[in-house]
């Protein structure tokens, strides 16, 4: 299965599967989270309280599973290796668990189905992308998905009854750190995918575009009922 994944950027080229892994690359899930300021804050406390519980079982199974990645096992030969280059704390897949994390807050959202159904197909596909640039095996990619999905359903459950997250001043600081982050990701960022670098800049822009009128809304005419 890993080899039949690895081999699909010999026939659609590099480029592609660079940028499609990037909506795995956490300051870009941040990004993506920009217009929903001001708008949906039961969205953005969910994602970011499920981000903070996905991160631990990933970090942790990395640290103490520590399993090889392709190019630490298999030979130059038989690996094909898009973007940076590592050879050890392979299970879970970290981007795929937090493009699931993204998609499954969508899932989980009262939110119009087809974005419901786009975001997990496009988490999938993220997912697919770590196996096409070598750096995941498809059994970390499966682990990655289902910490995403099970952490975010925790993260949910939890963030509808924590309500202090989506107060004014809690919404005022979570938007001003995603501001902070996409700045830091259009100026210095590439996700070790150079490839990426303009999909990044320009993601990040439209991202903080979008976000503008919700923005102006939360810290110029935040709405009187919101509780600070």
């Amino acid at each position: 299965m890993f080899h039949i994944g690895n081999s699909l950027s010999l026939y659609t080229g590099e480029w592609i599967w660079s940028n499609i892994t990037l909506f795995g690359d956490t300051l870009i899930i941040f990004a993506l989270l920009l217009p929903f300021i001001g708008k949906r804050p039961e969205l953005i406390w969910a994602v970011l309280l499920s981000a903070c519980i996905v991160v631990i079982p990933v970090q942790l199974s990395k640290e103490f599973i520590d399993s090889v990645r392709p190019a630490g096992l298999l030979p130059l030969d038989e690996l094909h290796l898009i973007g940076y280059v590592a050879r050890h704390s392979s299970f879970p897949s970290g981007h795929t668990a937090a493009a699931f994390t993204f998609a499954s807050a969508l899932a989980l959202m009262p939110v119009a189905r087809r974005w419901k159904v786009a975001a997990v197909l496009a988490a999938t596909l993220v997912g697919i992308s770590r196996i096409a640039v070598g750096i995941h095996w498809p059994l970390d990619v499966l682990g990655g998905a289902l910490v995403g999905w099970f952490g975010t359903a925790m993260g949910c459950y939890l963030a509808a009854r924590l309500p202090f997250g989506m107060g004014t001043t809690a919404q005022k600081i979570e938007a001003g750190l995603l501001i902070l982050l996409t700045l830091i990701s259009i100026a210095m960022h590439d996700g070790g995918y150079p490839q990426g670098r303009i999909l990044i800049i320009t993601l990040s822009l439209a991202m903080l575009l979008l976000a503008a009128p919700g923005i102006k809304q939360l810290f110029f005419n935040a709405p009187a009922n919101n509780k600070p």
